[in-house]
């Protein structure tokens, strides 16, 4: 006679916003603007829920700096070489 299980496998909880936290990151490096918003989005709803959503961190790692070159950057005047 066989005996009943006892117990399941365990089930790791994923992170619903860890995508976000990646398209976040990505767009940290090609668009900035955009990449910011959507990195602290994710942030904070991976917050809310319990989550530590490291795409998302590194997304505000990346998009901070990267905002902030995107704005100074055209503010540089380039000075031609002339010997």
């Amino acid at each position: 006679m066989s005996q009943p299980l006892i117990g399941h496998p365990q089930q790791y909880l994923k992170d619903p916003n860890a995508p976000m936290g990646i398209v976040g990151l990505i767009l940290a490096f090609l668009l900035p603007p955009i990449g910011l918003p959507v990195s602290i989005v994710a942030k904070r709803r991976s917050t809310a829920d319990g989550f530590d959503n490291q795409w998302a961190t590194y997304g505000l790692y990346i998009g901070i700096p990267m905002l902030v070159m995107w704005f100074l950057a055209p503010a540089i005047p380039v000075i031609p070489m002339s010997w």
